[in-house]
């Protein structure tokens, strides 16, 4: 038997989501959002801060090229969401108050969670229409492991397919409500460790008092170079996004997508849905 003694603080408290906006100077009404969450469980070194940090950097950057009389040609919104951990409440909020605006305007949503979880590869997951702009922005970032070759270099040497295995989005951090609710295309990247071989589900300090700046700095990216590949990546990303005048969405990897998904649902519900005539 075990006593298990818990304290908890029961109490309400205000939350804040910190929204910032470079209007496009073309199609100012079609915005690419990019987000991460700020709060965290414990200290967060790489949930959440890795990425908030990360975000940071790019609106620094951003922020620089505005000065200098820049602007994007769709509209650049950085998303800092507030209580994520308890349940996506930023996020949900901001995307029910503006669901109108951003289902008839939005073209996507580039997340970032946890930007460094580990120092082998990249790792992303995505609606299939942002499949090839990954692929894109990743082959114009060079590798923090090996300067040689580019992050999509290295993720493709661990991959065990032809091109990068990029997953789809279920739920679990701020693109839920963007792609869930409102079907506005969204991804997810971070850097990482090799998987295979590997049984617990995420980094072994996720979530616990271990998630530290010291654990960041000592054991994973010492020199921060994992960091400034991900802000890379991500920045090239939402710029292509807002730049390139024909949005260059996958159709072919959506169509694809789309027919694996059916294969799939008829090879394991045949007999079901043909009992409903389905």
């Amino acid at each position: 038997n075990a006593y298990i003694e818990v304290n908890n603080y029961l109490e309400t408290r205000k939350i804040v989501d910190v929204i910032g906006t470079i209007y496009g100077s073309q199609e100012p009404d079609h915005p690419i959002l990019i987000g991460n969450h700020r709060d965290a469980w414990t200290f967060g070194g790489a949930d959440p801060s890795s990425g908030t940090a990360a975000m940071m950097e790019i609106g620094y950057a951003l922020g620089d090229l505005k000065k200098d009389g820049w602007r994007p040609g769709r509209t650049l919104v950085l998303c800092s969401w507030d209580a994520e951990e308890y349940g996506l409440l930023g996020s949900v909020e901001y995307v029910e108050m503006n669901a109108k605006r951003l289902f008839k305007d939005a073209i996507a949503y580039l997340n970032v969670d946890i930007a460094v979880q580990g120092f082998q590869h990249f790792r992303a997951a995505s609606s299939p229409l942002l499949i090839p702009l990954i692929y894109n922005a990743t082959k114009m970032v060079r590798s923090p492991n090996d300067g040689s070759i580019t992050v999509y270099d290295e993720w493709l040497n661990y991959s065990s397919s032809k091109l990068p295995i990029v997953p789809g989005l279920g739920s679990g951090s701020d693109y839920t409500a963007f792609l869930q609710n409102i079907g506005i295309p969204s991804s997810d990247t971070r850097y990482t460790y090799f998987y295979k071989n590997v049984t617990y589900p995420s980094y072994p300090v996720y979530h616990s008092i271990h998630d530290t700046y010291y654990w960041m700095k000592n054991f994973v990216d010492g020199n921060f170079t994992h960091h400034r590949a991900v802000s890379q990546v991500w920045s090239k990303m939402a710029l292509i996004l807002a730049t390139t005048p024909v949005i260059p969405f996958g159709v072919v990897e959506y169509g694809e997508k789309l027919k694996e998904l059916f294969t799939g649902l008829n090879n394991s519900y045949f007999k079901q849905l043909a009992q409903e005539n389905i």
